[in-house]
C-alpha cells in the first residue's frame, strides 16, 4: 500500500477531489496547513509573505493503484509524495 500527499492551493481543492471521486477515491483526508514552494512566498508591494495557505490532501491506495491516483487530471496542482506504508486498516 502507498499514502499519497497532495499539497495544493485552496482553490484547487474541489477540482482534485472531483478529480479523484470520479476515479473511485473517494476515503481521503484534508487538511489545512501553511508553506512555500520554489517560489519562496510572495511578495506584494513591501509586505513579504513567505508562507501561504495550502490544502494537504492525503489518501492510502493498493500499490496497483497510485499511478491512476498521480495520473488523474487536477492532482498535478502542486507537491505530490507517495509514502510506503507497511500496514492500514480500515474500519
Amino acid at each position: 500500500m502507498k499514502m499519497i500527499r497532495a499539497i495544493v492551493r485552496p482553490e484547487k481543492v474541489e477540482e482534485v477531489v472531483d478529480s479523484l471521486e470520479k476515479e473511485g477515491f473517494v476515503a481521503l483526508t484534508k487538511l489545512n496547513v501553511f508553506g512555500r514552494g520554489k517560489q519562496k512566498g510572495i511578495q506584494i508591494g513591501p509586505t513579504k509573505y513567505d508562507e501561504l495557505p495550502k490544502v494537504m490532501l492525503m489518501l492510502v491506495v493498493e500499490d496497483g493503484d497510485v499511478e491512476k491516483v498521480v495520473d488523474t487530471p487536477h492532482i498535478q496542482c502542486g507537491c505530490l509524495t507517495v509514502i510506503s506504508v507497511s500496514s492500514c486498516r480500515w474500519r
